[in-house]
């Protein structure tokens, strides 16, 4: 039998063993504690940035959408006033067309960053090299859409020009052909687009 200063010994010894672990998860708990809440914060901060960038890189494919069809419209609406014979002012005419084509193309241009990139007969791809990784996506999303624009709108201006003169069935113009090439220039651009937008959504929801 144990005798009791060797009953108080061992309960000695279990007391500082109990003291000793309490004293070690509890240091382990300070240490990993916060290095836990540091990698939640982490990831946390991940996600958000690259929701971020997800709605960055749908701005910018969306501003190409507007941008496009903005100028668009107003080259329709134009076409419409002359061939009703109702006067178009040319100077107000270029002041549009000024703010219009600068948007667009530096719309075209931020595309970039989508791996996207437009060309046109006049511009080439606008002066963005296409590297050689992105060569595939970039073929399929090649646009003449603002070529197409520019074309549209020296057609159009020179109707302008002519105004004073009877104007032919609109069935039959230049700009009627014109116009024609923009739709479905930027019909083939949006469906590129769109199915870019539907990629970024789809890696949107595989992060959630």
């Amino acid at each position: 039998m144990l005798h009791s200063g060797g009953m108080t010994d061992v309960a000695a010894v279990y007391g500082l063993i109990g003291v000793v672990g309490g004293a070690a998860i509890g240091a382990l708990a300070a240490i990993y504690g916060p290095l836990r809440l540091h990698r939640k914060q982490t990831e946390q901060k991940t996600l958000d940035q690259q929701a971020e960038q997800a709605q960055e890189d749908i701005a910018r494919l969306l501003k190409m959408r507007t941008t496009g069809r903005a100028w668009l419209d107003a080259l329709e609406r134009t076409v419409q006033e002359l061939h009703a014979q109702r006067p178009v002012d040319l100077g107000r005419f270029d002041e549009m067309i000024i703010k219009l084509s600068a948007d667009a193309t530096e719309a075209s241009h931020s595309l970039a960053y989508n791996s996207l990139w437009l060309e046109s007969d006049d511009t080439g791809a606008h002066g963005i090299p296409i590297p050689p990784e992105h060569l595939d996506d970039a073929t399929v999303a090649r646009s003449q859409l603002i070529g197409h624009l520019r074309n549209a709108t020296r057609i159009i201006r020179a109707d302008i020009l002519q105004q004073s003169q009877r104007q032919r069935n609109s069935a039959e113009s230049k700009a009627y052909y014109a116009l024609n090439d923009v739709r479905a220039a930027r019909a083939q651009l949006n469906a590129a687009l769109l199915e870019k937008i539907e990629q970024i959504n789809q890696r949107r929801a595989q992060r959630l």
